[in-house]
C-alpha cells in the first residue's frame, strides 16, 4: 500500500471546515474537475453511508463507489473508494492551529501494477498538482464562507 499526504492551513475553525470535507457531495464544491454524487443510502451521514460518484478527470469519466469508514466531527473523516483505477482510502484530519485549522489528507492506495504505474508516472505530473490545487480551492471556499458569516 502506498500513501500520499497533503496538508493546508485554513483560517476557520474545525467546526467550520468539517462540513466541507465530511459531506462527500460537497467535495464537488472544491475538486478541480467536475464531479457528481449519488447518495445510495438514505440515513443521516455517518459510518456506512454509501455514494456513487462520477468524475470528469482530464477527459476521462470515472465512476466510483464510496463508503464512509469514519465520521468524527469535527476532527476526522475517512472513506473508501473503488473505481476502475483501483482501491483507495482517504483520511481527513482536522486539527486546531493558530486560530484556524490544519487539514491533512492521507490517500492510501492498494498496491497493484496500475497503482505503481500511477505513482511512478502520473503522481508527480498530474495527481499531486491537482490534489494541491483542490486543497487551495477548499481553503478559498471555506474562508470565503467564513468571512461572509462573520
Amino acid at each position: 500500500m502506498s500513501t500520499e499526504t497533503f496538508s493546508i492551513f485554513i483560517d476557520a475553525t474545525p467546526e467550520q471546515v468539517f462540513p466541507f470535507v465530511g459531506d462527500l457531495p460537497r467535495h464537488s464544491e472544491w475538486t478541480t474537475d467536475r464531479m457528481e454524487f449519488e447518495t445510495l443510502t438514505v440515513e443521516e451521514i455517518g459510518v456506512g453511508s454509501q455514494y456513487r460518484s462520477t468524475s470528469h478527470f482530464k477527459g476521462m469519466i470515472i465512476t466510483a463507489e464510496l463508503k464512509i469508514k469514519e465520521y468524527r466531527s469535527p476532527e476526522r473523516f475517512a472513506f473508501t473508494v473503488e473505481d476502475r483505477t483501483g482501491q483507495y482510502e482517504h483520511i481527513f484530519t482536522l486539527k486546531p492551529q493558530d486560530g484556524g485549522t490544519l487539514v491533512t489528507r492521507e490517500v492510501h492506495s492498494v498496491d497493484t501494477l496500475f497503482s505503481r504505474i500511477m505513482h511512478a508516472v502520473l503522481l508527480p505530473i498530474l495527481i499531486k498538482p491537482e490534489s494541491n490545487k483542490a486543497f487551495r480551492k477548499l481553503k478559498e471556499r471555506v474562508e470565503h464562507e467564513y468571512q461572509k458569516s462573520g
